[in-house]
């Protein structure tokens, strides 16, 4: 590694996937497209302009923060916005982006394109210490940032972190497989293994009770 280099110049080339949680009872969708940009948030983008053709910005930022009566701890923080989705013609032009991947300049024209460059402009005027909080709340940078464009403000919703794995689907997705294919997947330890590429979520079975073939509780 060239430790003088950006950090993310020197991934190499690949692939960005963003995995969009539909709501319960939807099956989540899953976007890949080429790593481009100097910056995950930049990929992020591209993939919104390039599949969604939804022009898209990312304001992040991250470090340590200190409150009085409490230790230092890492915060992060980050704002997006996007243009709201309507009817259009699909772009096929090839897009000014690296390796001609659509941007959102690329999808808009008009009274939009100056539109999203005045929001642009807003956001990047956008602190660092005000994306990690915790003494700019979010509804004060919004007004602070966007207050000559008349900005609305919703009711919030929580959220946290979950993922709708589990061991019952993992046996589910490999009810396809033959004992013999169980057996090439089954490691010298005499398990199979299977990991989330969501949550993380770590999984081992006995091989006997995986597949089509898979032994019957008789209990």
């Amino acid at each position: 590694l060239d430790h003088d280099a950006e950090p993310f110049s020197q991934i190499g080339k690949g692939y960005f996937a963003i995995l969009i949680d539909q709501g319960e009872g939807n099956i989540p969708y899953q976007g890949i497209t080429p790593i481009a940009g100097g910056s995950l948030s930049a990929c992020a983008e591209t993939y919104f302009a390039q599949s969604e053709q939804l022009p898209t910005r990312f304001a992040l930022s991250f470090g340590k923060n200190q409150t009085p009566g409490e230790g230092m701890h890492w915060r992060a923080g980050g704002i997006m916005i996007q243009q709201m989705p309507k009817a259009s013609p699909t772009v096929t032009e090839e897009g000014s982006g690296e390796g001609g991947l659509l941007q959102a300049e690329d999808v808009l024209e008009g009274a939009e394109s100056e539109n999203w460059e005045h929001v642009k402009i807003l956001l990047n005027t956008a602190e660092d210490i005000e994306l990690i909080g915790p003494t700019v709340q979010p509804t004060e940078l919004l007004v602070r940032l966007f207050n000559q464009d008349g900005p609305r403000v919703f009711e919030p919703q929580p959220i946290e972190f979950g993922c709708t794995c589990s061991s019952d689907r993992v046996r589910q997705s490999l009810s396809i497989y033959s004992a013999r294919d169980i057996g090439h997947m089954t490691t010298d330890e005499g398990i199979v293994t299977a990991d989330c590429q969501f949550c993380g979520a770590h999984y081992e079975f006995d091989p006997k009770t995986l597949g089509f073939e898979a032994e019957k509780d008789e209990s």
